[in-house]
């Protein structure tokens, strides 16, 4: 069925699961008519492998549920993550709240933010209500009016999130943004003073699900005239003058992203996230590397349990 909540609706919830986690080594659909033979499908369920990782991730909706369920949900073994409302967008939207005249369109109220709860690395307990990241639909028609009347570059390109099935007919060099957030990982480590990156919670969350992270504490954002915007978030040592690791921040990510891309850098915005001594750096980095240990001992463990089974 074409109209059906896989089509309209899946479509766009797998995609998202696939621009952060990648194309999945393997997956499981379950669509039903919960309406009856002959309906539209009212009910999905998506769930994409990632075996070398240990995660699974899942797209669901059930159409004619009498109780909502949580928009977004992240389960790992030492927190999670539930957002229970939807798009503050669509709810404005269906109420003919415009964002013409209105300053808070889209924007989440504190109740609506989500709830992060979680251990931290020496095992006390934290709740949080995490801001929702304010986003614009307007954003990608304003970029497709200009793509379409100026000629400006594709803000979303046809091979995104993962390659295409056919090679397009025309030579084109593309980079996903997971490349250039890793060139300026890599880069970090020349800048004098800077001793580790910070990640944000989501970057947390796939810690504690055993994903190494290179692009840790990096974000980037291609502008649609194809230069780069960087976000970086790092800790230095107690006494580095900021001011000029900033500098040197500024010229070593610039010089990398130039040399290895050709893309031009149209800012690079440096937040100082902790100051530690090289001493306390070096307990922080020690018990992160016996965690990562452990995890993967456990997961081995799990494997050798599974292969067992099996036989």
């Amino acid at each position: 069925v074409v109209t059906s909540a896989a089509f309209e609706h899946a479509t766009h919830c797998v995609d998202q699961l696939i621009d952060w986690f990648g194309i999945p080594d393997r997956s499981h659909a379950d669509l039903r008519q919960l309406q009856g033979a002959g309906m539209a499908n009212d009910y999905f369920d998506f769930d994409l492998y990632y075996d070398d990782r240990g995660l699974k991730c899942t797209a669901h909706s059930n159409y004619l549920s009498a109780i909502q369920r949580p928009s977004f949900e992240v389960y790992g073994t030492k927190g999670c993550f539930i957002k229970v409302q939807k798009d503050q967008q669509e709810r404005d939207l269906k109420h003919f709240y415009l964002p013409v005249g209105h300053d808070d369109f889209g924007l989440d109220a504190p109740e609506q933010y989500g709830l992060l709860r979680c251990y931290d690395d020496e095992g006390a307990f934290h709740e949080e209500r995490v801001p929702t990241v304010r986003s614009s639909y307007a954003r990608w028609y304003d970029a497709l009016y200009r793509t379409v009347v100026e000629g400006s570059p594709q803000l979303v390109k046809p091979e995104e999130p993962g390659e295409p099935e056919e090679p397009a007919s025309d030579d084109s060099l593309t980079f996903s943004n997971g490349v250039i957030e890793k060139i300026v990982a890599i880069s970090m480590r020349e800048v004098p003073g800077v001793l580790g990156m910070k990640g944000s919670w989501f970057n947390r969350f796939q810690s504690t699900f055993g994903v190494d992270d290179a692009t840790k504490g990096v974000t980037v954002e291609v502008t649609p005239e194809n230069s780069v915007k960087v976000n970086i978030s790092v800790l230095i040592e107690y006494g580095a003058y900021a001011p000029q690791v900033f500098e040197d921040t500024k010229r070593v990510v610039v010089e990398r992203i130039l040399s290895m891309t050709g893309l031009s850098v149209a800012g690079v915005n440096l937040r100082i996230e902790d100051v530690l001594t090289a001493e306390e750096y070096e307990r922080y980095r020690a018990r992160r590397e016996a965690e990562a240990r452990a995890r993967r001992g456990v997961d081995e463990r799990q494997k050798e349990t599974a292969q067992k089974g099996e036989e």
